[in-house]
């Protein structure tokens, strides 16, 4: 049984995408950071997603291609319960 083609093309990742960002806009703005960012990268034709500073990178069968962290991740504070100085 051969496999079907599932790649979406660059032009349906970045509709995937804005949908994505119009969904976790509500918590983007409630939290006043950018917890939930996604875009497209067309170079590579890969959704990148990013959640509390976790990139993750989906090729065009959202297959897990990548993931990695910020280095200075603004998250890890909140997350280990640490008060920052302001």
């Amino acid at each position: 049984m051969s496999k079907k083609n599932k790649n979406l093309p660059v032009e349906q990742l970045k509709n995937f995408s804005q949908n994505l960002n119009d969904v976790f806009r509500m918590l983007n703005d409630f939290t006043g950071k950018d917890v939930f960012i996604s875009g497209v990268d067309e170079e590579f034709g890969e959704l990148n997603i990013s959640i509390c500073g976790r990139d993750s990178h989906f090729n065009q069968e959202l297959e897990l291609v990548g993931s990695g962290m910020w280095l200075d991740n603004p998250y890890i504070p909140a997350i280990k319960n640490i008060p920052v100085e302001k």
